[in-house]
């Protein structure tokens, strides 16, 4: 009787250690929970600035230190031109220097090799030729504007007279007067640069006449 309740009480022992390890193992092995977190849409991000910083005037100012006849204000910065990626490219202000001078625009490239920084090329745009076409006309810069029965708008800084809803002009370039005005506008696309041609009649409606690129 003593040896088989030996054998019961052994047996029961058993039983209970076998149940523990079990339920360790479950305990052990069971998946962790997983902590989901929501990401975010990446928001759209436009890297290019036109601003004229700091670092773009001290460029502009050491190539333009030498140069006479013209001055040339950097007003807006143009990137860097697919012809010269040691260039920076600028929209300027000019005037020469000459009494009664009145201002226009020029695009001037300035080059930075290191211990060298110098002036590239000056050029205008040539406003009449460009309206009709797909790619902006550029001329060398001969100390002023090159109208085409146009007028140069760099005197009178015009950016808010234009009420085309698609159009958000960093500047206007150029005008011309017809019944109502044409407008020739400087738009940027996350640095793609281009020139918007806008009619706006005398009742103020405006319409997008021409869009050329703005290669230099």
């Amino acid at each position: 009787m003593k040896k088989l309740l030996s054998i019961l009480l052994v047996t029961a022992l058993g039983a209970s250690v076998l149940t523990a390890c079990s339920a360790d193992a479950a305990e052990t092995t069971a998946a962790p929970e997983e902590t989901v977190i929501a990401e975010e849409a990446p928001a759209a991000q436009d890297d290019f600035s036109y601003e004229m910083t700091d670092d773009r005037i001290n460029l502009f100012d050491a190539a333009m230190e030498n140069w006479v006849g013209v001055n040339y204000e950097p007003v807006v910065y143009l990137g860097v031109p697919a012809s010269n990626p040691l260039g920076s490219s600028f929209l300027c202000k000019a005037t020469a220097v000459v009494p009664d001078a009145v201002p226009y625009w020029a695009i001037v490239t300035v080059q930075d090799v290191g211990s060298t920084v110098s002036v590239e090329d000056v050029k205008v745009i040539d406003y009449a030729t460009s309206s009709s076409g797909n790619t902006a006309v550029l001329a060398d810069d001969q100390g002023e504007p090159l109208l085409g029965g146009w007028q140069d708008a760099a005197a009178e800084d015009l950016t808010g007279d234009i009420t085309a809803a698609d159009v958000n002009p960093v500047a206007v370039l150029a005008t011309q007067v017809v019944s109502g005005m044409n407008y020739c506008c400087l738009v940027c696309n996350n640095g793609s640069w281009s020139l918007t041609y806008v009619y706006q009649d005398l009742q103020g409606n405006a319409d997008v006449t021409n869009t050329v690129s703005l290669d230099f």
